[in-house]
């Protein structure tokens, strides 16, 4: 893919200067992927999917693309598991991410970093979120939302949604296994770091069991929030 004329957001998503991340996010058209080869990166393999994911399967090609070249690192095809999920070259992690015609990936060196997940989501309106809730938070995550007024809840819920796809990411970088929502239980800290803590509610591996705990961090806008776990 030639990545002249592919206007890239000018800032990261995620402004970790201390850490080696490399990130490239951008916003997309609804046709957007008539502009490319369907033989290029397994897009050709999408042929008979709908022109959305057509677009969001490129649009973050394009962003792995990038974020290679932020790296100092020549691009390399990332082609796709049998489940679908990106299979990264063996020294490196990376993760891929997308909403409403905006695409984000980021990628480190694994020798620096061992896993990564990130997630964006648009903001999802008061309707979704009764009809979902159930399936995405925990008692306690459920009783925390009650408490907060209808527009905080919004801004919360979407990010406890979306820190959790990041954390399922996080985990399966690391160990290829898959978890559920309710496995996952996310405290939001809302502080100047703008980080949020996780703990494990099950076992997932010998290092990684039930309890285990971490910190993951989240930016947000007018349109959409992000969020990111190492």
């Amino acid at each position: 893919m030639n990545l002249a004329g592919i206007n890239f957001v000018e800032n990261n998503v995620f402004p970790l200067t201390n850490l080696p991340i490399y990130q490239a996010s951008l916003e997309f058209s609804p046709n957007f992927f008539e502009q490319f080869s369907p033989t290029h990166d397994g897009f050709g393999n999408l042929k008979s999917t709908s022109n959305k994911r057509k677009n969001e399967f490129i649009a973050g090609r394009l962003c792995v693309k990038q974020a290679f070249i932020n790296m100092g690192v020549h691009p390399k095809p990332i082609p796709v598991t049998a489940d679908g999920a990106p299979l990264w070259p063996e020294e490196i992690v990376g993760s891929i991410s997308h909403t409403n015609n905006f695409a984000f990936s980021a990628l480190a060196r694994k020798k620096e970093i061992s896993g990564l997940g990130i997630d964006t989501e648009a903001w999802i309106d008061k309707k979704r979120i009764k009809n979902v809730v159930e399936f995405v938070a925990t008692k306690k995550e459920t009783n925390w939302l009650k408490r907060q007024t209808l527009s905080k809840k919004i801004k919360l819920f979407t990010l406890l949604f979306s820190a959790k796809e990041s954390v399922y990411k996080y985990f399966y970088s690391l160990t290829k296994t898959s978890i559920d929502f309710e496995d996952l239980e996310i405290t939001i800290e809302e502080n100047p770091a703008n980080q949020f803590r996780f703990k494990l509610l099950k076992n997932l591996s010998v290092e990684f069991s039930k309890g285990y705990e971490g910190t993951g961090w989240y930016e947000h806008d007018l349109h959409r929030v992000y969020t990111l776990t190492l």
